[in-house]
């Protein structure tokens, strides 16, 4: 009895210990990928968004009506709309036709084995004057066509100012006569130069009376609505203006200042240089002998440059006495628009504008204002280029030099006066208008210059010597005379010529 109660007591304790113990081996363990397979299982994920469809629909490809489709129409004294109903009947199209159009109007055509767009240009806008569009399955017919013509073109109004006669400082009395002036100002409220308001004008004298022009300086677009054939005309309008307009012209310039020796003081010696030219000839085509304010010759001439070597012209001066290049630009310049080439400096000064009284005092104010005078080479160049390809060039060629500073009295209070500096300027000019071929070279000459020059001289060592140096030292004055030559060489830029 006592073992079966130990039996019965050892079978509980073991029922109890397997209840309350925990089981290790039913934990989910670890499971050990490789990176490769993690990034694999993430790429099988599906995507958010709408489910993919199992078969894509496959694009719809209208056929155009007019794609393969030939015509032929024969059509004599025939009213427009049997002909349209006759081109509408063959491509399964719907026609519609703007009130007010004359559909009665006969049609002549004889046409083979054209496409849909070339029978409706010759029976619409050839035929009747009219405009169409397709517009997806539909012809319209209208009365007008459209079309924004876009030129290219500045909106700004450039005006050359050119005077030659006045007051180079702008400021003095036009009965002065000491004037020399080439000016190039951007304006936008001068209608005299305005290149749109021109364009504007011509347009209006070529559209229909119906037809409206809205010209858009800022844009630079021309918008026309009118009958297909007064847009067929201002579009040759605006196609010769926008090929002149855009056309360029290179300028190689060459600023020569000659020192002419002791047997050329009056001037180059221009005979001998057409013998110098060898295969080339020289010709003097103009001589100006009245546009000078020193005394001289300013001599035009057209240079053939074919065989004769610039060079050999430069050598040839350096005959007459001593050559140097004040300058040499390339200029490039618009058909019809200037350029102004300056080679200096500017010399500022005071000049009074204005006098007042004051009240309390009495005592006279000045008003001063500081201006600037171009002392230097100025060369202004305006090109016109011909139908026939000639070139036109107005030229305006200004020097000035300072000579001297003269004290000017003014009265102030009183019997006192004020004293102001003024310059005194020496001014060669000319203003000429000469036609060329392309590449001929225009050489501008004649502009003489008079300056004294002081010399000194003196004995190596001696002359140096303090308060007793000018007993060996000599003092002498000499006339110098300087000649301008100003070689203009036009080209075409055939770039913005096509």
């Amino acid at each position: 009895m006592c073992n079966r109660m130990i039996t019965v007591l050892f079978c509980l304790v073991l029922l109890l210990t397997s209840s309350c113990s925990t089981t290790v081996d039913n934990q989910p363990r670890p499971i050990t990928r490789s990176p490769e397979q993690i990034i694999e299982s993430y790429k099988k994920i599906p995507k958010p968004g709408l489910p993919k469809l199992e078969e894509e629909s496959s694009p719809v490809f209208l056929e155009s009506p007019e794609a393969g489709k030939l015509f032929s129409l024969h059509f004599e004294n025939a009213p427009l709309i049997d002909v349209l109903y006759a081109i509408v009947k063959n491509t399964g199209l719907n026609l519609s036709i703007e009130p007010g159009l004359n559909i009665e109007q006969p049609i002549y055509i004889q046409i083979d084995n054209v496409t849909l767009r070339e029978a409706l240009d010759a029976v619409v806008i050839k035929g009747a004057d009219y405009s169409y569009e397709l517009n997806g399955n539909f012809i319209e017919i209208k009365r007008f066509a459209e079309k924004i013509y876009h030129l290219d073109y500045l909106s700004g109004i450039r005006k050359a100012y050119t005077k030659v006669g006045g007051d180079i400082l702008g400021g003095g009395q036009e009965e002065m006569g000491i004037s020399g002036e080439f000016r190039v100002d951007s304006k936008h409220d001068d209608e005299s130069a305005d290149v749109w308001r021109r364009i504007q004008d011509s347009l209006d004298s070529l559209r229909s009376p119906d037809g409206k022009i809205i010209v858009n300086s800022l844009a630079g677009t021309v918008y026309m609505i009118d009958t297909p054939s007064h847009i067929e005309s201002m579009v040759k309008f605006l196609n010769q203006l926008k090929e002149s307009m855009n056309r360029q012209v290179l300028i190689e310039a060459k600023i020569l200042e000659v020192r002419l020796g002791d047997r050329y003081q009056y001037g180059i010696d221009w005979s001998a240089i057409a013998d110098l030219a060898g295969h080339g000839q020289l010709g003097f085509t103009q001589t100006l002998s009245q546009g000078l304010t020193r005394g001289g010759t300013a001599v035009l001439s057209n240079l053939d440059t074919g065989d004769f070597n610039l060079n050999v012209f430069i050598d040839y001066l350096r005959t007459q006495g001593d050559v140097s290049v004040l300058s040499s630009p390339h200029i490039s310049v618009l058909n019809g628009q200037s350029a102004v080439l300056t080679v200096g400096h500017q010399y500022p000064y005071g000049d009074i504008s204005g006098v007042d009284i004051q009240d309390e005092t009495g005592n006279l104010v000045y008003d001063v204002d500081i201006k600037r005078a171009i002392v230097g080479v100025q060369l202004g160049v305006t090109p016109h280029i011909a139908e026939n390809g000639e070139i036109i060039l107005h030229v305006i060629p200004t020097i000035t030099d300072l000579q001297d500073v003269v004290e000017v009295e003014i009265p102030s209070v009183g019997a006192r006066v004020q004293r102001i500096e003024n310059p005194v300027f020496d001014l060669r000019e000319l203003g000429t208008v000469v036609r060329v071929h392309e590449g001929d070279t225009v050489i501008l000459a004649g502009l003489i210059r008079k300056t004294l020059r002081n010399i000194q001289q003196k004995l190596p060592v001696l002359g140096d010597i303090p308060w007793l140096g000018y007993l060996f030292q000599n003092f002498d004055k000499e006339w110098r005379n300087t000649e301008l030559v100003i070689l203009l060489t036009p080209t075409i830029r055939r770039s913005y010529a096509n």
